[in-house]
């Protein structure tokens, strides 16, 4: 991104909780996503008043992207939108989001850990869903933004805080909503994965 852009996009998210990384993945990364999706088993995570989601069973695919949001440029590139730091890595799962009511991702907040500094979220839909609007809020209060992120690619970034919550609207329509969603930490990956397997925060 350029230096131009990234100003503009940091001076946005002062405005406003999330702003959109248009194109953020390749396009040749987005096909080969999609491809493995389109085969890939999903499933549940552990049951959860918050999230029912699944994830897809693909080492490979995961590995691939939390590779590529961690290449140094992106790091610097989102540690100058946030206008903190370091960013020093992120982590992230493949999501499926079915349509109805039974699929859900509830308001909730992401501090867990002091570490955590943003999250991300990168649509990845060959066949285009509807509904699951991200919607961010101040916790228990009033409504301050509604992202659609239809388009394969393309991300929101948007800012952890202990006054804000966060939830996907029902997917309606047939198909499923598919993402690549995490955070980004002021620790590099090695570290976020030790202290994922020894359960130090979720």
């Amino acid at each position: 991104m350029r230096t131009a852009r990234l100003e503009d996009l940091r001076g946005a998210l002062r405005r406003r909780p999330a702003v959109r990384l248009t194109g953020l993945l390749a396009a040749d990364v987005v096909a080969l996503a999609q491809k493995r999706l389109a085969k890939a088993t999903f499933k549940p995570l552990p049951p959860s008043p918050l999230d029912s989601r699944k994830v897809a069973a693909d080492p490979v695919l995961r590995a691939l992207l939390i590779s590529r949001l961690n290449e140094p440029s992106l790091l610097k590139a989102v540690e100058t939108i946030l206008g903190r730091g370091p960013v020093a890595g992120f982590f992230g799962q493949l999501y499926r989001q079915e349509p109805g009511n039974e699929s859900y991702l509830r308001w909730h907040g992401d501090v867990l850990d002091k570490s955590r500094l943003a999250a991300l979220t990168i649509t990845l839909n060959e066949t285009p869903f509807e509904g699951g609007t991200l919607q961010i809020r101040r916790r228990g209060g009033n409504l301050l933004a509604r992202i659609d992120n239809a388009r394969a690619g393309d991300a929101v970034l948007f800012r952890i805080s202990p006054t804000l919550e966060h939830r996907n609207t029902p997917v309606t329509g047939n198909a499923p909503k598919l993402t690549f969603s995490g955070w980004f930490f002021d620790i590099p990956l090695a570290e976020i994965e030790r202290r994922i397997a020894a359960k130090a925060f979720a």
